[in-house]
């Protein structure tokens, strides 16, 4: 379907340049969190954070979620400071491991 692959192009395009995006805003975030905390006698600085996480698809006690992400807040500027994203699956691996055919050149979100 043409009109698929070309949306998959400009979808991997996109979220190419909205991580580009992010890792800049993240940069600033951490930068100002530094700036506001107080730097110790041996010249490091005190960061207070929190950290929060859940997984897609967690329900009850059934530990199989595919992917799930974590963020770290600072305490001073209330900014998010880190983001992770983990994944156990990718469907471009998957579909090309189904069809028993090479994986093709890809962003892989695969990583846990």
């Amino acid at each position: 379907i043409p009109c698929f692959r070309t949306w998959q192009k400009m979808e991997e395009c996109v979220g190419t340049e909205m991580q580009a995006i992010m890792d800049e805003v993240l940069d600033v975030n951490l930068q100002a969190e530094i700036d506001e905390s107080p730097v110790r006698e041996d010249g490091t600085v005190e960061l207070e954070c929190g950290f929060d996480a859940g997984w897609t698809g967690a329900t009850n006690r059934n530990y199989n979620s595919p992917a799930g992400i974590g963020t770290l807040v600072g305490c001073r500027t209330k900014k998010v400071l880190a983001i992770i994203v983990k994944a156990r699956e990718c469907s471009k691996c998957q579909t090309a491991e189904r069809k028993n055919k090479p994986t093709p050149p890809h962003f892989c979100t695969k990583n846990h």
